[in-house]
């Protein structure tokens, strides 16, 4: 029998989540029980009892405690690590060092969303997808009544009643047992339409009870349940209530969809993570009656649980293995995130002499490439036809033929694919510009893009994804232009976008936000016509990154000193369909790494990942910063050439001096005070206000923080999405009758106050 130290949270301890997997371990194994408070580590007695004992095994539940801290009071020969979903969320995925601490344990994935992320990032996961034991239910409860148990602050009652306006609700049970370190929604927090939904229901609430049973009593009371979180690790109360026969409403996110089909078997509602409620929309009017919805919800747990039943040994299988590690793909994982530093002539660089062995030409009927290569297109593309891209593909191909002044060629590099792709690319008879192409299985986009580097013969390059293509005919030819007038080493441009709202785009009109490339990227790079030498010389893509090298890229050739000059000629057209598109989670963090690992390496910054998240999602910058923003200032000065000079104003003091010096003159003591309250307040942020407004500040010609002061709040302007004007008057309806800036009302007293806004 196997020594086995088994670790989980306090708070399951409790709630008894985690008992069926310590059962399941009890049945062959000596298993030791430990279960930490991750704020508390040192506040563990049980700990000392078994200090300097040995185990066979380690198996860590959910918490994941720094292992170096934990090896100074216990062994262990082997690790199995089982994380969850939400605690991977909630903690900026594989953050810092602790992951790698568990490079080589087995890991237990309960969401697949999870396992399909560790998987690529070179851990040993293994899959299974639990269930509890289906109940025999007697009563369906009332089709009309919800339980809302309000574990979290996300999910409250204000987002129940916008997901369920569609459903018949009469009745609605608040269970309020928070989570650690969470406080309850007070009712006067509740919104106006909230309000008024609770006027219509019968609310009932309930606390902790003494027993599991008088929970499960007052949940079949009611039909629906109302999940309690935004994600889950397993999902115990979400999947116990379907065991129960419960029509559970659940977020969009794993691991709920891993289990519910909207409509079938539960509901639901699109996730929004910004939104004030957190629901996106209301649930659509169902199709099934509710009674069936319960009646497929319990059928799930119970196919379910016949699987489970037959699977759930293999966790004592795998106890009986080592970890398996993958140390390729694992090094790879390290340096995406921020484990290893990387020397960028180290990076993996594709040879040409290999290459060139697999690469087709297709020359046109008529040759009219005379003399060298000026640019060349490359496109990378992956099964086209089976993504139902086949009309797009062509587009861009043709878009590229019909560029004029200038000698293209146009190198298309494809992952190998096997749905009549390359047949699609071979059969097209170029115009004018020679194709060339080659087809081989790939590890991603990047590696794919940096073949196109070493195949290509011109001076400048320039990628075109296979979904994208030129409006503009003199695009290419007007980019290099300014290139060698300014004798600058990349050009951008405005571009066209496809599949979203141009309200707030940067990519359409780059040169109003440059500042903002040391927090984000501001221009697309299917604008970008850049020298490939440089290209060469920087390595190209770093294949650390999925979605994100591109960003990666520009920000090395600024932080070289490199200079790109603007062209005022938009010529590209992309559809809203990359990488950073489908994944935004994914691309927020491999940006805020990018943001830490560049600015050290190259600025002497100081950056954890923390600080560099908050600096690329909320572009405010800490008192310890200050150094780092006015680095960022000094660079965007001399990063780029062409603006034009109304788009420049607003990078200088000069505004704000101009403001200052009228409010001197004419003894406006009062206005200068509020105004050096709006400017040096973080709810105030000056690009953003820039941003959104841009027409009202050019019109009005002064500074955008005495622009709020004086007209902005009147008009319903926010100072930035951290604060809401017209929700500040409403919620505070005195301070609306005061006629006073509502920024200055909350600085002076109504933060004070604690007024809402």
């Amino acid at each position: 029998m196997k020594e086995i130290l088994y670790i989980g949270h306090t708070y399951h301890k409790k709630t008894k989540s985690s008992a069926f997997v310590v059962e399941m371990l009890k049945e062959n194994n000596v298993i030791t029980e430990l279960y930490l408070d991750p704020d508390k580590l040192d506040d563990c007695p049980e700990l000392k009892t078994i200090m300097g004992k040995h185990f066979n095994t380690l198996i860590v539940w959910q918490v994941m405690p720094d292992l170096d801290w934990l090896a100074k009071y216990v062994s262990w020969s082997h690790g199995m690590f089982f994380p969850m979903y939400d605690h991977y969320c909630l903690n900026l995925g594989l953050y810092d060092s602790i992951w790698r601490q568990y490079k080589n344990f087995i890991v237990v994935s309960f969401s697949w969303a999870l396992h399909q992320e560790l998987v690529s990032a070179g851990f040993d996961s293994r899959y299974l997808q639990y269930f509890p034991k289906p109940e025999d239910v007697e009563d369906w409860g009332d089709e009309t009544s919800v339980f809302l148990w309000q574990r979290i602050n996300l999910i409250d009652v204000n987002t129940l009643t916008k997901a369920v306006q569609n459903l018949n609700i009469l009745k609605v049970h608040l269970h309020n047992a928070l989570d650690p370190n969470q406080a309850l929604l007070h009712p006067n927090s509740y919104w106006d339409e909230t309000k008024a939904f609770l006027d219509k229901v019968c609310l009932t609430t309930s606390e902790w009870f003494e027993n599991k049973g008088q929970l499960i009593e007052k949940i079949n009371q009611s039909a629906l349940y109302m999940a309690p979180r935004h994600y889950e690790g397993i999902g115990m109360s979400f999947l116990e209530a379907m065991a129960l026969g419960r029509c559970v409403i659940a977020p969009d996110n794993p691991t709920m969809n891993e289990y519910i089909k909207d409509g079938y078997n539960g509901f639901l509602y699109p996730w929004d993570e910004l939104g004030e409620n957190c629901c996106g929309k209301s649930i659509e009017k169902p199709s099934l009656s509710i009674r069936e919805i319960q009646k497929n919800a319990l059928e799930t747990i119970r196919v379910g649980y016949e699987r489970w039943s037959k699977e759930k040994h293999q966790i004592l299988n795998w106890l009986e293995e080592d970890g398996r590690l993958n140390e390729d793909k694992f090094h790879r994982c390290a340096i995406r995130c921020g484990w290893e530093e990387w020397p960028i002539n180290k990076q993996p660089w594709p040879e040409e002499e290999d290459l060139k062995q697999h690469m087709q030409e297709i020359m046109p009927a008529v040759n009219t490439t005379n003399g060298p290569v000026d640019v060349s297109v490359i496109t990378v593309v992956y099964n086209a036809i089976k993504g139902g891209r086949k009309e797009t593909l062509l587009q861009c191909m043709e878009s590229v033929q019909n560029q004029e002044g200038i000698n293209i060629e146009h190198v298309i590099v494809d992952g190998a694919s096997q749905d009549g792709t390359q047949q699609l690319i071979t059969n097209f008879s170029p115009s004018r510009y020679p194709i060339r192409f080659i087809s081989l299985r790939d590890s991603g986009i990047y590696e794919a893009m940096n073949r196109g580097i070493v195949l290509a013969k011109g001076k400048y390059l320039n990628f075109l994804n296979s979904d994208d293509f030129y409006h503009n005919p003199t695009g290419l030819k007007d980019s290099v232009a300014k290139i060698t007038q300014t004798k600058c080493s990349y050009s951008f441009a405005p571009v066209s976008v496809l599949g979203e709202s141009p309200l707030y785009n940067p990519h359409l009109d780059p040169c109003r936000y440059t500042d903002e490339i040391f927090v984000h990227t501001v221009f697309s790079h299917q604008s970008v016509v850049v020298s490939r030498q440089l290209m060469v010389d920087l390595h190209g893509y770093d294949l650390s990154y999925n979605s994100a090298a591109d960003y990666d890229f520009i920000l090395r050739m600024i932080l070289e000193g490199h200079q790109g000059c603007y062209v005022n000629n938009s010529f590209v057209t992309f559809r809203m369909t990359g990488l950073s598109t489908i994944n935004p989670r994914q691309s927020v963090y491999e940006t805020s790494l990018i943001l830490s690992r560049l600015y050290n390496q190259y600025l002497g910054s100081h950056l954890s990942l923390t600080d560099a998240r908050r600096i690329h999602t909320t572009w405010s910058y800490t008192h310890k910063e200050k150094k780092l923003k006015k680095q960022h200032a000094i660079l965007a000065k001399k990063a780029f050439v062409g603006l034009p000079e109304e788009f420049l104003q607003w990078n200088t003091c000069w505004p704000e001096l101009k403001f200052i010096g009228r409010c001197l003159t004419r003894w406006d003591w009062k206005t200068l005070f509020h105004f050096f309250i709006v400017a040096n307040n973080s709810r105030f942020v000056k690009g953003w206000y820039v941003k959104h407004y841009y027409k009202e500040l050019s019109a009005s010609g002064i500074a955008p923080a005495a622009h709020y002061l004086l007209y902005g709040w009147r008009e319903g302007k926010d100072p930035s999405s951290k604060f809401l004007t017209q929700r500040y008057l409403k919620k505070n309806p005195d301070v609306a009758r005061m006629d006073i800036c509502p920024l200055v009302h909350w600085k002076l007293k109504g933060k004070r106050e604690a007024r809402k806004w």
